[in-house]
């Protein structure tokens, strides 16, 4: 539907309409209002530490986690269909006085003569916020592939993380093909 084409109609009720001879409220035809923007249009406000690498739309997301771990606890999630479909995950977080690490894994394994579509992760992306939610930690790692009806397993530990992360946010792009 054209936008010229669009009225917009407006019962208009007053004293002068509402006279004795007039029961009738009558319609009075407005102009059409001036588009607003969608809000897809607008810009997106990206931190200054994910702007070296932002998602697009084009850019499939697997699965995203977010980690709020408590003072000086483990957190572990696991996940036995990773991204819907044949592989699983695995993300632990320790945490002690003295250091941090960040356990990624993900694996699958196919029975011989099982047909599954080829898992192909192109980037695993990690940011850590402080308490006021500042980027404080950045970095994305390489992606990996399982071949079509293929096992694989994958791992990753990351020891250089900062004190004072409070939200660990990790995001895998890619999909199954």
């Amino acid at each position: 539907m054209a936008k010229s084409s669009v009225l917009v109609a407006a019962l208009v009720l007053s004293a002068c309409c509402m006279t004795p001879r007039a029961a009738k409220p009558q319609l009075r035809v407005l102009p059409e209002a001036p588009p607003t923007k969608a809000v897809a249009d607008r810009p997106r406000i990206v931190a200054a530490a994910d702007l070296e690498r932002a998602p697009t739309p084009a850019e499939p997301v697997l699965e995203r986690h977010v980690l709020e771990p408590a003072e000086l606890a483990d957190v572990k999630l696991f996940s036995k269909s990773f991204g819907g479909g044949s592989a699983s995950m695995r993300i632990q977080f320790v945490r002690n006085e003295t250091s941090r690490a960040l356990h990624l894994a993900v694996w699958r394994k196919v029975p011989s003569g099982t047909i599954t579509f080829a898992l192909l992760v192109d980037r695993v992306e990690i940011r850590g916020r402080n308490s006021e939610g500042r980027v404080v930690y950045s970095k994305d790692l390489p992606g990996f592939v399982f071949g079509d009806s293929a096992s694989g397993f994958w791992k990753e530990t990351l020891t250089d993380l900062p004190p004072g992360i409070v939200s660990l946010s990790v995001a895998f792009f890619g999909n199954y093909e």
